[in-house]
């Protein structure tokens, strides 16, 4: 914490403890503070040297994650400068990282996982990315909901939750051909913490926008399109049609 931040740490394996406080004493060890959120591998953190005119300050401090046994973990970083990372993806970096993680949830998803590599990747085009104020609000209604930046509280199947960044959920209604699933809607209420946030969410809207660009059925409204996922789901548990794609299904 203070130090200049000079390049973007991809977690490869392990993961890192973000504290907010406390000090790093004398003989090395970290004393005090609070875990504000996890890294696990595939996540990153220094995005913003994507977009600070000067250098910025590391406002936390990491942890690599440790054992019950009190012997370190082993954590593997791959730290990659902004500029390098330019040469090689291009100028659009901050857009390419949150797509990355869109990707993410959506391959954890168990509706959207059920698509294929190529699909997901259309599929997220239809997420809608919104930067929300201290307690600024999601719309209801949403079926898939992914934080980018900062945290996110609301209700989840009824009980209160808080979303921290590449942190996802799926609302099992994106499954229901009742037009009525959108008051029914599992994810409810939920609204930016205190340093606002940056959120990534689909509805079902978007999700039958999305299946009309892909071609996979002449589907005409809301109903068919989750009739068209349930479908894809149950074809796939079947052993013989596993091999398919989601056309020939």
């Amino acid at each position: 914490q203070g130090e200049a931040l000079a390049a973007i740490y991809f977690v490869k394996k392990g993961g890192l403890a973000v504290m907010a406080g406390g000090e790093v004493k004398a003989d090395g060890k970290f004393s005090g503070g609070k875990e504000e959120h996890h890294l696990s591998s595939g996540e990153y953190i220094g995005a913003a040297l994507l977009s600070a005119k000067t250098r910025p300050l590391w406002e936390n401090t990491l942890l690599a994650d440790g054992r019950a046994d009190g012997k370190s973990a082993k954590t593997e970083l791959l730290c990659i400068s902004v500029k390098d990372l330019k040469e090689i993806l291009g100028n659009n970096l901050a857009k390419m990282l949150e797509t990355a993680l869109v990707n993410k949830g959506l391959r954890m998803c168990p509706v959207m996982s059920q698509f294929s590599s190529t699909q997901r990747n259309d599929i997220a085009k239809a997420i809608v990315i919104k930067d929300l104020a201290a307690g600024g609000t999601v719309e209801e209604g949403v079926r898939y909901i992914v934080v980018l930046e900062g945290t996110v509280t609301g209700m989840y199947k009824e009980e209160e939750v808080t979303l921290e960044r590449a942190q996802w959920l799926e609302d099992g209604g994106l499954l229901e051909s009742d037009s009525s699933s959108k008051a029914k809607s599992e994810i409810r209420s939920f609204k930016a913490g205190a340093n606002g946030a940056r959120v990534g969410f689909l509805t079902k809207e978007g999700l039958l926008s999305a299946l009309k660009e892909l071609g996979l059925a002449a589907i005409g409204n809301v109903e068919e399109a989750s009739d068209l996922t349930r479908k894809l789901i149950v074809a796939k548990k079947v052993h013989i049609f596993r091999h398919l794609s989601s056309e020939q299904i």
